[in-house]
């Protein structure tokens, strides 16, 4: 795939390929308005197109299988209108959504490839608002809670593949309040984090027993002070530092067998400079550099056997620059994708 983008919007024509090499589809964007469209089977002959001639006009794409995978209106303004579905690449049904002048309005359903219900929102002028539920794919609840003007808002729950509770977590209008509770694989409670309108200020831990073994509490702590938590073996659990009740200092954590999970540094209360994060290998799986809390500067993630898998660069929180995605060889460059200031600008390849 090629194509150009205008001060964030795709500006021009998009064009996709077979793997053959030949020509899958052709977009026509005037300002990040679709207004013409082409899709050819792999004989080279037309699948469908469209275009907007001062009206309303359908549209239908179709995926590299031949196979319809998104169905809808365009409206006389250029945006989504009405119903539109969108299918996976092997022609089931992924999502029904409705839209109004191009912002989602209502209920939008997504669906697995085996026809089970994925998750349910519930949107009002593009914006997340009302209630919100997922499942797993054995059809168990996943999670569900509450949207309020697109912030999480009063209880959310989320639970394992068998229905057992992993999490029970309170919000006012976007911000932790009250107490978030937090289960094993087995349901029981494991840690206990006590908000006030999003500002922490306890962090309780719990044995296999549900007996406290760890109690952080933030209003009554030293000016400088390290915490550590062990396992029922005696090994090191995690190990924070802080500084006038604010984490301060290095950060790290240890699976059971004494591995590290994650480390860096926190500065005021913000993860702040070199972050990493291992996987059950001990290989490194991500790592980021941060400033107060922004990603700032590079970022990678790993595959499991530990060649680059992306590579992302940050300026205090937005993407810019250009980043890259690999195959597992870690060498090989699936595609790219120009950013400025957060927003697709100059080329994407795939």
């Amino acid at each position: 795939e090629k194509y150009n983008y205008l001060n964030g919007n795709i500006d021009g024509e998009f064009s996709s390929y077979y793997p053959s090499g030949d020509l899958h589809y052709k977009y026509n964007f005037r300002k990040g308005e679709l207004i013409a469209y082409k899709f050819f089977d792999s004989d080279k002959n037309i699948l469908n197109e469209g275009s907007k001639k001062g009206g309303q006009f359908k549209y239908e794409g179709y995926s590299v299988l031949e196979q319809v995978d998104a169905r809808g209106n365009y409206s006389v303004e250029g945006g989504k209108v009405g119903k539109w579905e969108f299918f996976s690449v092997n022609g089931s049904l992924s999502s029904v959504e409705y839209y109004d002048n191009d912002a989602a309005t209502g209920q939008t359903i997504s669906y697995y490839d085996d026809g089970q219900v994925k998750e349910i929102s519930n949107y009002s002028e593009g914006i997340l608002d009302g209630y919100h539920v997922s499942y797993h794919n054995n059809g168990q609840m996943e999670s569900q809670g509450y949207y309020r003007d697109g912030e999480i808002h009063k209880e959310w729950r989320t639970y394992q593949k068998d229905g057992t509770v992993s999490s029970v977590q309170y919000y006012h209008k976007g911000k932790e309040h009250g107490n978030q509770l937090y289960y094993s694989v087995e349901g029981k409670l494991v840690k206990k984090m006590l908000y006030e309108y999003g500002k922490l200020l306890k962090e309780e831990f719990f044995n296999e027993m549900t007996e406290t073994i760890g109690l952080i509490d933030y209003q009554k702590m030293a000016k400088d002070e390290i915490v550590q938590f062990q396992y029922p073996s005696g090994q090191l659990r995690a190990s924070y530092a802080f500084l006038n009740a604010k984490r301060h200092g290095e950060s790290i954590e240890y699976d059971a067998t004494g591995a590290k999970l994650n480390e860096g540094q926190y500065l005021n209360g913000e993860m702040h400079g070199t972050w990493k994060y291992y996987g059950p290998n001990g290989k490194l799986r991500m790592e980021a550099t941060l400033n107060n809390g922004k990603l700032h500067g590079s970022y990678n993630s790993y595959y499991p056997n530990g060649n680059l898998e992306d590579q992302y660069q940050y300026h205090l929180g937005q993407l810019g620059g250009t980043t890259l995605n690999y195959a597992e060889d870690g060498i090989t460059i699936n595609g790219s994708t120009e950013y400025l200031n957060g927003e697709n600008h100059g080329k994407r390849i795939f």
